[in-house]
């Protein structure tokens, strides 16, 4: 005897997968729309959800969950589930046009909260972290900073006195 599997039922065993095991703080995770509308007829038994996450995701934007049904441990049918994932996290912007190999300083940069699926993987999420480091090219104004566009600048600069010192040593 078949009975109806509820469609309701499956999004609410991803939407609580999705709460316990989501790499991102609940404050910064929004779940969007879980697109599975249809019941499915499963044998009748006691019936077991299983959700997993596709291999290599970065939980950001439309992500596949599977599903596996099963009914008395038996694997009835397997189930991809969309469901859409806004992940929002500070992000650090260039507050004004930045020059190659110009300093960052504090007033050159801005905070925005931003869509993750939007930004790119290399974005700077903690303005301290480039507080006086320089751009390592032409950085436009409301450009996302990203860690390849930075770097620390050279301690000794070309013109500047040195003092070298050698060493050998004799066996």
């Amino acid at each position: 005897i078949a009975v109806p599997l509820k469609a309701g039922r499956i999004r609410k065993a991803v939407k609580s997968y999705i709460h316990a095991y989501a790499p991102w703080k609940p404050e910064q995770l929004t779940i969007g729309a879980i697109k599975f509308n249809q019941d499915v007829q499963v044998p009748s038994g006691k019936v077991r959800l299983t959700v997993n996450t596709p291999k290599h995701s970065d939980w950001l934007g439309a992500v596949p969950f599977r599903v596996q049904v099963k009914v008395n441990g038996r694997l009835i049918r397997n189930i991809t589930v969309p469901v859409n994932l806004q992940v929002w996290s500070d992000v650090v912007l260039a507050a004004k046009p930045l020059g190659k190999y110009q300093p960052i300083h504090r007033d050159a940069v801005k905070v925005q909260r931003m869509n993750l699926a939007r930004v790119p993987a290399s974005a700077v999420i903690n303005v301290e972290e480039i507080i006086g480091q320089r751009a390592k090219r032409n950085i436009a104004v409301n450009a996302i900073i990203c860690n390849d566009q930075i770097e620390m600048p050279p301690v000794v600069q070309r013109g500047d006195m040195v003092q070298a010192v050698a060493e050998c040593a004799l066996n």
